[in-house]
């Protein structure tokens, strides 16, 4: 430095004011933020890592033990499917399966599972389960011994294990105050009793064997004494009356008369047919049952076409008295004698009906005990039923998400096999020269007006359908399936719809959760307004979504976007649902959304 030029370094305050020459440097100017341009510090570069790499393999796994476990919740299904809807379905009880009155006592009944006692008031006294008899089944006919016990054919719990007797109705004995119940004889094992009649003076069983066609005897010892043959009809009846044995005929209308002494045992005195009034066509009708009560008898016939049934009286010597009205659905009916009263009990209904000695009706008798067993089996009945479609519903659903699963993993290996991904380049560099593409700028607004317009048409469907009387479930479908579009809707809106640089033939996107990738050419993928770089999957928006100005995107984006590779649907919605874009998550929504309302849609049907 000269000697001048020191003194006034040393002198600052002597220095005048300082001019900038033309070799000195200028300050760059600070650069100007564009519109559509995000925060630099926000984003991440797309990074090629190991996890990448590998998702192919990982994605087969996948893709095999989705595939194994659906197939094998497909096969449970078929299975229970089978087995629930091709067993023979267990018969509701809606009232009593068998009735009769004890000498000197009131009604006892079958119903469901338990033996119903009551005292002479008609008031439930005794409710005994058939486990508690050492029974699996009880059935009509049922009486009672001159002795008390109970007669009735049925199945022992012993007998239930074996198969060549488990169908087989046995005649059984039971002592109600000491129970197991027991086989009757041991002489009819070979035999098929379809029907019996206690006889009053010693005690002796008179028996119908339907399937050989036979008539049997049998003393007090339970041993058989006689026997003979005889046509049976499709539902026996025998009757002891005035020291003869009265059964109903097979070919009709009518009663044969027999006698039950050991000498002439099953020796036919006669054959008495019965046409009330009214009932004309005898090839078609026959005798259900009949009983003497209140000093008359009471005869029920039945159309074996129709399956109507009608109550008649008859005196003493057969001659028509009157006719009962019955219900129109009413069907063969069991008919016991309590006292002057006789009950007709229809085993589809928990009322039975009760006459006076002259054949008017009086109150029914209705079974306290027996309404709550049949409520209490109704019920069980119903939630059995509601667990097995309800199992075989859920197993559907879940089979159908395993195996939809097992096909999306598929279709992700095969789009991730080829392994061409590659982290994105730094930007840093490039930050200041990068043209971005704006965002509509009403993009929330136009997106919230058509979610208005949406919702008017989803309200205008449900009072249509409210109109033309939908169920519950069926609206609820409806707003279930209509809801999908609007939530999708929705999560579109909410999230930004990303970014957009160009630098030269190179692409810089952003996605709606700040990954970016920075490439040109081959290394872009197109369909549609669907424009990806490996995992980073930008959507440019149409006229019902928009995202970005089309004019920008045609003229700008377009013919890069073009020197692509255009891909097809499965491997965008793969990318779409890797990196969870706002469209991929409405998807999953409404294909959520869809298989809820099947499953509201089927409710009605497993309940």
């Amino acid at each position: 430095l000269t000697p001048d030029i020191q003194a006034e370094t040393a002198n600052p305050e002597s220095q005048g004011p300082v001019e900038l020459t033309d070799r000195e440097v200028k300050t760059p100017e600070t650069h100007k933020r564009q519109q559509g341009q995000p925060n630099l510090y926000t984003l991440r570069p797309f990074r090629n890592t190991e996890q990448v790499r590998l998702r192919s393999i990982r994605s087969g796994r996948s893709a095999r033990r989705n595939t194994y476990l659906g197939l094998m919740a497909l096969a449970l299904l078929l299975v229970a499917a089978a087995m629930h809807f091709g067993a023979t379905p267990q018969p509701i009880a809606r009232g009593a399966n068998a009735v009769t009155v004890e000498p000197e006592a009131g009604p006892t009944l079958v119903a469901g599972n338990s033996l119903l006692l009551h005292d002479r008031a008609g008031v439930s006294t005794t409710t005994i389960s058939l486990d508690a008899l050492g029974l699996a089944a009880l059935q009509a006919p049922i009486g009672f011994s001159q002795r008390g016990a109970l007669l009735a054919l049925g199945r022992l719990q012993a007998n239930a294990t074996h198969p060549e007797t488990a169908d087989t109705a046995q005649l059984i004995r039971c002592d109600i105050a000491l129970p197991p119940c027991e086989i009757y004889s041991a002489a009819l094992a070979e035999h098929s009793i379809g029907a019996f009649a206690v006889n009053p003076v010693n005690d002796s069983l008179l028996l119908l064997d339907s399937t050989a066609g036979q008539l049997l005897k049998l003393n007090n010892t339970r041993e058989v004494v006689a026997s003979a043959p005889l046509t049976t009809p499709e539902r026996p009846v025998l009757r002891l009356h005035s020291g003869l044995l009265l059964v109903n005929s097979a070919q009709g209308p009518a009663l044969g008369v027999f006698r039950y002494e050991d000498k002439a045992f099953g020796t036919q005195l006669d054959e008495i047919l019965l046409l009330p009034p009214g009932e004309l066509n005898a090839e078609t009708t026959s005798v259900a049952d009949f009983i003497w009560s209140g000093g008359a008898w009471w005869v029920n016939l039945v159309n074996r076409a129709t399956g109507s049934s009608t109550l008649h009286r008859f005196d003493e010597d057969w001659n028509y008295l009157s006719s009962i009205e019955l219900p129109p659905t009413t069907g063969p009916l069991q008919l016991a004698s309590w006292g002057t009263r006789t009950l007709a009990n229809d085993p589809q209904s928990s009322a039975i009906m009760r006459f006076n000695a002259q054949g008017e009706p009086e109150a029914p008798f209705i079974s306290t005990s027996m309404t709550d067993l049949l409520d209490q089996h109704r019920r069980q009945s119903s939630l059995s039923n509601l667990v097995w479609r309800g199992g075989i519903l859920l197993g559907g659903v879940i089979a159908a998400v395993l195996l939809g699963m097992g096909y999306l993993q598929r279709l992700r290996r095969l789009v991730y096999s080829t392994r061409r991904e590659r982290g994105a380049d730094p930007v840093d560099d490039v930050a200041t020269t990068l043209q971005w593409i704006e965002p509509v700028a009403n993009r929330v607004q136009l997106i919230h007006r058509g979610l208005i317009g949406y919702c008017a048409l989803m309200l205008g469907a449900l009072l249509l359908a409210i109109a033309q009387h939908a169920g519950v479930f069926q609206l609820a479908a409806l707003l279930m399936l209509l809801s999908g579009p609007a939530i999708g809707l929705l999560l579109f809106g909410r999230q930004s719809p990303g970014h957009i640089g160009i630098l030269d033939e190179r692409l810089l996107l952003a996605d709606h959760t700040g990954l970016y990738h920075f490439a040109g050419g081959s290394r872009i993928q197109y369909l549609g307004p669907f424009v990806a770089i490996d995992d980073v999957v930008v959507f440019t928006g149409n006229e019902l979504l928009p995202a970005f100005p089309a004019a920008q995107v045609q003229h700008l984006v377009r013919p890069l976007v073009l020197g692509g590779i255009k891909v097809d649907i499965k491997t965008m919605l793969v990318k779409l649902l890797q990196s969870h874009h706002p469209l991929a998550q409405g998807l999953c929504v409404i294909a959520a959304t869809t298989l809820a309302a099947i499953v509201l849609l089927m409710i009605p049907a497993i309940t």
